[in-house]
């Protein structure tokens, strides 16, 4: 299975309500030479349980939920909730990484 990863922009953090609002795909090409379509993304399915998985893991419990996901002209932007603090030790390292600038990619898989 491939996955296409894109490192974007992040368009804020909101620390007390644990949301990262960022870009997750794009139509620009990436580095496999590939483009993927934003007009081609069909959501309902994802939107009825729009849960987080962590580097595509689905042998584990999700790490955050998306709360909104909005198609533009070019791609995909989101808002990212992580549970409450101390819900999930390894959610939380995946926020602070995320928070810090230490991560900062994301993967619409």
């Amino acid at each position: 299975m491939n996955y296409k990863i894109f490192e974007p922009a992040t368009q804020g953090i909101d620390e007390r309500a644990r949301v990262i609002r960022h870009v997750i795909t794009t139509d620009a090409l990436d580095r496999d030479g590939d483009v993927v379509d934003a007009s081609g993304w069909i959501l309902d399915e994802f939107l009825k349980n729009p849960v987080v998985l962590f580097g595509h893991r689905h042998d584990r419990p999700p790490i955050a939920r998306c709360v909104e996901l909005k198609k533009t002209e070019r791609g995909l932007e989101a808002a990212t909730q992580f549970p409450p603090e101390g819900v999930d030790p390894f959610a939380d390292k995946v926020f602070d990484l995320h928070r810090l600038g230490f991560l900062r990619a994301w993967s619409v898989g």
